[in-house]
């Protein structure tokens, strides 16, 4: 019954589907393919082509244009002007050289590029790029340049920062970065390198050498500044991106303290337990076999164990049944062997990425592990990190407390975390303006049971554990678009319960409805959905005739404002923090070290605690002003998995 309901209600959708997967044979073409092949002759037609790949990004497809011309030079076919002919490289190896010809960029506008290990200096007027060489970056007057010079353009300002520090020079503040204008500008892209933005910004495929573009550096950043006038896109790059740069770079120059020896007798002790686990499956499958493949696994467990498999996907490779981590979850207590084969993945994971993993990156200089924040990484404004990442560190399980207890504090300090409390749905409750929820957030409710109360229609004192868990589901999958479906699956409601859970949420929470409505609209409107703070985050499929990727499109569209708003604020909280503790000179006293998701992490000296706690907590929380107030969690603690909470 259950089936034949679901397959009438999808009925339009499955026909639609079976619509689009249907090659048509039958339209009528009259051409035949030998025609279409090029031939190189038509110069025009070729642009064309050339011109409709670079604004779709095709970019290995615009490579066969200089790859498969042999009538002309490279230069010519790709439409660029050679080295020789334009830019004029200018190596600068001795100091009398910097003082020789450093009156040609020290006065106007400069840019930096660092490529191929080596520092490259554009001035604004002229056709010449500077090479500096690196034994001239222990001179006083090239030191005294970077430390004073003003009006400095560059692209990757912190690999830049990085480089300088590596030579015991402190720039001065960057006035533009190509590479985080590109990002905040907009777009599909991922790639931010020279070239790439370069390509996009000149509307022309460039050359395939960095150096011949650098003379126009100052054309690429006139066309993003002319991208970054629409909205606040300007703000953001000027008041969020640019002074978090600095601040990035010298978190990971600090680094943070880890404890090898507990991450060792971690992994022994882990390995006792894979061991374990290995004999239990062994024993429940009843023959050895190799649990890291899935073709196997997939053998024992619908094979030999007749596990059911009702509504489980089969691989694209090979139509082997699934045993991925989602459809296992599925049948985690359909046979006690599945339990098993969970516990061992997750075991192996922790172990490989982590517990064995972490120690082979400490710096042996330092005893720190220095991972790297790219600051592009995400389409929401959020930070990512990279080796290691150290936001995706498990919290729940019992050996991820463990793996956070190898992140130590350096002696005579301590680990304090300051972790903004429900900064999503505080924001959420702000964009939409939702009178309940912005009460409940004022009065200092529990925002999850206060939602089961008015749900379910029961005083507060009357709400349950399970009532409390649905409504923490649905609060944050609201966030995510989430649909009756897959409300169902989180939380073992029926469908039908599912709907009417969902239909009376709206009806409680009539601002949220609003909210959600308005911003598919606008986002459909202008093909994009903005930020408090004026960020943008472009959605072109919002417009796909494809039901399914528009409303991918519309759930990104909901969540973009949302989690890229809390994105800003965490950012803009390490500004003010960063600028409080220099103004204080408490530098010594005081060192962030990693920000994850919507938490900071510092060391901070243990004498110094209570003065300095809370005013941190102070300043994030007063980040920005919101219609919710922002609440900040403290901890403290000898290391990140063992903390007390902050009174």
């Amino acid at each position: 019954a259950a089936v034949s309901e679901r397959l009438r209600e999808g009925e339009e959708e499955a026909k639609f589907s079976k619509a689009l997967a249907t090659i048509k044979m039958d339209v009528p073409l009259k051409f035949e393919l030998a025609s279409l092949a090029s031939r190189g002759t038509d110069s025009a037609l070729s642009e064309a082509a050339r011109q409709l790949f670079l604004k779709f990004g095709f970019h290995s497809l615009l490579k066969r244009f200089s790859a498969e011309s042999s009538a002309k030079p490279m230069q010519e076919t790709l439409d660029i002007q050679s080295s020789q002919e334009t830019v004029a490289l200018r190596n600068i190896d001795a100091p009398a050289d910097f003082k020789k010809y450093s009156s040609e960029f020290v006065a106007g506008d400069i840019g930096i590029i660092l490529e191929g290990g080596r520092l490259f200096v554009v001035p604004h007027k002229g056709k010449t790029v500077f090479r500096l060489g690196e034994n001239i970056f222990s001179e006083r007057v090239v030191r005294d340049f970077f430390r004073s010079k003003q009006n400095i353009f560059v692209h990757d300002g912190k690999a830049i920062l990085h480089f300088l520090r590596k030579r015991d020079i402190v720039a001065g503040a960057f006035n533009f970065d190509i590479a985080l204008a590109s990002y905040v500008a907009g777009g599909t892209s991922r790639d931010f390198s020279y070239l790439a933005v370069a390509s996009r910004e000149l509307g022309r495929l460039v050359s395939p050498k960095a150096e011949e573009e650098f003379t126009h550096f100052f054309e690429i950043v006139e066309s993003l500044e002319g991208k970054l006038a629409q909205g606040k896109l300007k703000k953001v790059l000027a008041e969020i991106e640019l002074p978090l740069t600095p601040i990035l770079a010298e978190m990971e120059k600090r680094g943070i303290l880890l404890d090898r020896e507990l991450l060792k007798n971690l992994s022994g002790r882990v390995n006792k337990e894979l061991r374990a686990l290995t004999k239990q499956i062994y024993e429940r499958a009843g023959e050895s076999f190799n649990i890291n493949s899935s073709q196997q696994l997939s053998r024992i467990l619908f094979e030999k164990l007749n596990v059911k498999t009702h509504g489980l996907r089969k691989t694209a490779k090979g139509g082997v049944i699934s045993t991925g981590a989602t459809e296992l979850e599925k049948l985690r207590d359909a046979h006690p062997i599945i339990k098993n084969v969970l516990d061992y993945r997750e075991l192996t994971k922790l172990k490989t990425t982590y517990i064995d993993t972490l120690p082979t990156l400490v710096n042996p200089r330092t005893g720190r592990i220095h991972t790297t924040f790219n600051q592009t990484g995400t389409s929401t404004g959020r930070l990512s990190s990279s080796n290691p990442n150290l936001q995706n560190i498990p919290i729940l399980s019992g050996y991820g407390r463990e793996i956070r207890k190898a992140f130590v504090a350096e002696k005579g300090f301590l680990f304090v975390s300051f972790d903004y409390s429900q900064i999503e749905l505080r924001v959420a409750a702000h964009l939409a303006d939702d009178k309940k929820m912005i009460e409940a957030f004022q009065e200092g409710l529990d925002i999850h049971k206060m939602t089961a109360a008015e749900v379910y229609n029961v005083p507060l004192d009357k709400v349950t554990p399970e009532l409390r868990r649905a409504a923490k589901t649905l609060n944050f999958g609201v966030l995510y678009g989430m649909g009756t479906q897959a409300f169902s699956e989180s939380t073992g409601l029926s469908r039908e319960e599912a709907r009417k859970f969902i239909d009376e949420y709206f009806r409680d929470f009539a601002g949220i409805r609003k909210y959600i409505e308005e911003t598919k609209h606008f986002a459909e409107e202008r093909g994009f959905a903005e930020t408090l703070f004026g960020r943008r985050r472009y959605i072109p499929e919002i417009h796909s005739p494809n039901w399914q990727m528009k409303r991918e499109a519309e759930r990104m569209a909901i969540n973009a404002p949302i989690q890229g708003s809390a994105a800003d604020l965490v950012k803009m909280a390490m500004i003010k923090v960063d600028e409080w503790v220099k103004r204080e000179g408490l530098e010594s006293g005081v060192r962030m070290l990693l920000q994850v998701h919507d938490e900071l992490l510092f060391e901070i000296k243990k004498e110094k605690l209570k003065e300095i706690a809370p005013q941190i907590k102070e300043i994030m929380e007063g980040a920005a002003k919101l219609k919710t107030p922002l609440v900040v969690d403290v901890k403290f603690g000898p290391n990140w998995g063992k903390q007390e909470s902050y009174a």
